[in-house]
């Protein structure tokens, strides 16, 4: 049941190439393990003009911002195996250096959230 929510942060009359969800949700769907239809993922596009990062950079930089919502968060060790992989396909697939690719894992979704008014247990 992975659940990603992808930020790319896109430059001035760049768009976001279609079916990058698709393309994103089978990456994410191979590197952490789920089920054909068991990993889902959003995509949406930042304008560098909302995104802002403190001091003065010397180039501009434009990220993409990765949340991960599983039932039960992994071990650190299988958290650390996991960004190697996902930050170098998704650098890939959207285009960006690697070092610019941000994953955020959230805590364990069991128990507080739903799917179709059910919750998830642990």
């Amino acid at each position: 049941m992975p659940i990603l929510d992808v930020e790319v942060v896109t430059g001035p009359g760049e768009l976001l190439e279609a079916g990058l969800a698709r393309r994103l949700a089978d990456i994410a769907g191979d590197i952490l393990g789920s089920e054909r239809g068991g990993t889902w993922v959003k995509v949406r596009a930042l304008p560098s003009g909302q995104y802002g990062e403190n001091g003065d950079p010397e180039a501009e930089v434009r990220p993409v911002f990765v949340s991960i919502l599983v039932r039960k968060r992994p071990p650190e060790e299988t958290i650390r195996q996991q960004a190697e992989r996902l930050s170098a396909a998704f650098a890939q697939a959207c285009g960006r250096p690697r070092e610019n690719v941000h994953i955020l894992y959230e805590p364990s979704a069991a128990g507080r959230i739903t799917f179709g008014g059910r919750l998830v247990s642990v």
